[in-house]
C-alpha cells in the first residue's frame, strides 16, 4: 500500500477546512455547464467551500440547485409521499435542500436583503426572498437569525416531529414586535414559529437578464403542500426544533426558585408564542408554584 506524506495530508485538511478560491472564469463557465446529478454534486460540493460565500459559491448552488429543481419538476401533478420518489428524484431534493441551505445564509437575519444578484462563469442569478401565506407573519427581515433545523440538539422533549418534503426546515429567532401594544405579549426571546425555505426556479428570466430564482419562506404549521414548477409537493417541516432552540440555555431550577422566593421580581406576564392570529383558538397554560413557563414544553409540542 502507498503511503502518503505528511505534508500532503496536513495541506489536504488545511485546504477542507479553509476553503478554496473560485476558479478561473472561463474554467467556471466549463464546470457550470453540466447538466446531470453528478455535477450538480460537484457543483454544490465545491460552492459550498469557496471562500466567504461570495457571488462565484453563490452561483455554484444556485445552478446546482437548478439542476435538481428541473429533475423535479416534472409534467404536473401531485406528489403524496416522498417516499414514494425513485432514486433520482430523492438524489435530485438532497442536492436542492442542500443548496438552499447554502444560499439562505444571505437572506435571513442582519444580511437580509430582499433580492439579491450573483455573477460568475458567465452565469447570472438574481434571488429574491420573502414570506409566504399568513398575511400577519413577519417578513424574513424580521429574523435576528437561524439555526438549520437539523442542527438543533435533539434534547429537551420526549417527541421530534417533522415531515418529509421539499424545503429547508429552520429555527428562527424572530425580532419582537415594534408595536408597544405587543411587545407587552412578547418574551424577549420572540415567537416560537417555525419556518420552511424552498428555492424555486419558476419563474422564467429576471428582468435585467439571466436566471431568476425566488426564496420563499413557509410557516408549515398553516401550509403542508407547496408547487415546485407545475408539480406540487409535500413540503418539509420542522416543528419541534424552533421550541428547543429558543430555550435550551434556560437553567428551570434558578428560574422556578426566583419566581418562588423573589415573586415581585419576575416579571409575570401572558406571552404570545407565535404572532397573534384572529383565526386560530387561544389556549393559556398556567404553571404552578415554583414552576416556570417551560414546563409545558411538551404540551406545546404536541399542540
Amino acid at each position: 500500500m502507498a503511503r502518503v506524506p505528511l505534508f500532503a495530508v496536513l495541506a489536504a485538511f488545511l485546504l477542507a477546512s479553509c476553503g478554496i478560491t473560485p476558479p478561473p472564469a472561463d474554467r467556471a463557465a466549463v464546470e457550470l455547464s453540466g447538466t446531470s446529478l453528478a455535477a450538480a454534486e460537484r457543483l454544490l460540493d465545491r460552492g459550498k467551500r469557496m471562500h466567504a460565500n461570495g457571488s462565484a459559491s453563490a452561483v455554484y448552488q444556485l445552478r446546482a440547485a437548478e439542476i435538481a429543481w428541473r429533475v423535479l419538476d416534472t409534467d404536473g401533478g401531485s406528489i403524496a409521499d416522498i417516499a414514494s420518489l425513485g432514486p433520482e428524484k430523492r438524489r435530485a431534493l438532497a442536492i436542492l435542500t442542500a443548496a438552499t441551505e447554502g444560499v439562505a445564509v444571505s437572506f435571513v437575519g442582519k444580511d437580509f436583503e430582499k433580492e439579491g444578484t450573483f455573477e460568475y462563469g458567465g452565469l447570472r442569478y438574481t434571488l429574491g426572498a420573502g414570506i409566504a401565506q399568513k398575511t400577519y407573519l413577519p417578513p424574513l427581515a424580521d429574523i435576528e437569525s437561524a439555526k438549520l433545523a437539523r442542527e438543533v440538539r435533539r434534547t429537551l422533549v420526549v417527541d421530534w416531529y417533522t415531515e418529509d418534503g421539499i424545503g429547508a426546515p429552520i429555527a428562527p429567532k424572530w425580532k419582537r414586535p415594534q408595536d408597544p401594544d405587543m411587545q407587552r405579549f412578547v418574551t424577549a426571546r420572540g415567537y416560537v414559529e417555525p419556518i420552511t425555505l424552498v428555492l424555486d426556479f419558476g419563474g422564467g428570466n429576471a428582468a435585467g437578464g439571466g436566471r431568476a430564482a425566488y426564496l420563499t419562506g413557509y410557516d408549515p404549521t398553516a401550509v403542508s403542500r407547496v408547487d415546485l414548477g407545475k408539480t406540487q409537493y409535500p413540503l418539509a417541516a420542522d416543528f419541534t426544533a424552533p421550541i428547543v432552540e429558543q430555550s435550551n440555555d434556560i437553567n428551570e431550577v434558578t428560574v422556578a426558585l426566583a419566581g418562588l422566593v423573589h415573586p415581585g421580581v419576575i416579571d409575570s406576564k401572558l406571552i404570545l408564542l407565535e404572532p397573534w392570529d384572529p383565526q386560530r383558538i387561544p389556549v393559556l397554560l398556567v404553571h404552578g408554584l415554583n414552576s416556570h413557563p417551560r414546563m409545558w414544553r411538551d404540551v406545546v409540542n404536541d399542540l
